[in-house]
């Protein structure tokens, strides 16, 4: 079962935990494997492997808690944390620029002087860095980078023993686990949100089927007082009272003009001079605008 004597790999242990029947996923047996990779080489030996005796994940959440609370304290936050690692990093290893990532041992000096191992002399220092490195999705490798670390923000002692530590024993509980207590809530939601979509789409079509129905009501009006719909402007003969004086006009035996001119209703005819001093009898014509 081994790649070499004495050590699993990643892939030996794996597949030797599913040939014993352990009841998780290759991914949670791949994250164990992780938390027992103490020299960060991706092998563990008899020693790791024995550590699965003293682990304890209730245990290691209350560390990683104790941990939040002295970068809080005592280092002036997550962020100001990190900056500390990192000028521990680049003066352990005399780098001239600002290093991305950190290893364990600046990990592990710094919480030491801040005081962590001496508050919480039983905390494992290795399993809470390898812990905050897998939680990020990646694999230990020994260093640590300012995306990983930012994890701890998330932590709180009220998670730990809180409201939500209750919820979920309450959950838990009352329906057989958080799967369980999922399900049951989202059917329950996909209910209400169905009923309410259909009263939506009802009420939409009851509003067009009363607006159409006010519109044919408003047509009938109209057909019973006889006032049909309405004519553009200019296109019956009342429009057009210049097309009834021409033919007045016409019939008097009086020019209408050049074509497109008529007479200006509404006036008489008046007299112009001529070069000769005499009037003309002929009405004066406008042309129609």
């Amino acid at each position: 079962l081994t790649s070499r004597a004495g050590v699993l790999t990643r892939t030996v242990f794996v597949n030797g935990a599913r040939a014993l029947g352990y009841p998780c996923e290759d991914k949670a047996t791949g994250c164990m494997f992780s938390l027992l990779d103490r020299n960060f080489d991706g092998e563990i030996t008899l020693r790791d492997f024995q550590k699965l005796r003293a682990f304890a994940g209730q245990e290691v959440l209350k560390e990683l808690v104790a941990l939040k609370n002295v970068v809080d304290e005592k280092l002036g936050g997550v962020d100001a944390c990190f900056k500390k690692l990192q000028e521990r990093e680049r003066s352990v290893h005399h780098q001239s620029s600002m290093p991305k990532r950190v290893s364990f041992d600046s990990f592990q000096k710094t919480m030491n002087h801040a005081g962590f191992s001496k508050s919480f002399p039983d905390a494992d220092l290795k399993v809470l860095f390898l812990f905050i490195t897998e939680a990020s999705g990646k694999h230990a490798n020994g260093f640590l980078t300012q995306g990983e670390w930012v994890l701890l923000k998330g932590l709180s002692s009220s998670a730990i023993t809180g409201c939500p530590a209750r919820l979920r024993k309450i959950l838990e509980e009352e329906y057989g686990g958080m799967e369980q207590a999922f399900q049951r809530m989202h059917t329950s939601w996909m209910k209400r949100t169905l009923v309410k979509g259909l009263k939506q789409t009802a009420l939409a079509a009851m509003v067009r089927v009363l607006c159409a129905h006010s519109e044919g009501e408003g047509h009938e009006k109209r057909t019973e007082r006889g006032v049909g719909p309405r004519r553009p402007r200019g296109r019956s003969e009342a429009g057009r009272p210049f097309s009834a004086l021409r033919s007045a006009a016409g019939s008097q035996g009086f020019s209408a003009g050049p074509a497109g001119a008529a007479m200006r209703p509404g006036r008489q005819s008046r007299p112009q001079s001529t070069s000769t001093g005499t009037r003309s009898a002929l009405p004066r014509c406008l042309p129609v605008v």
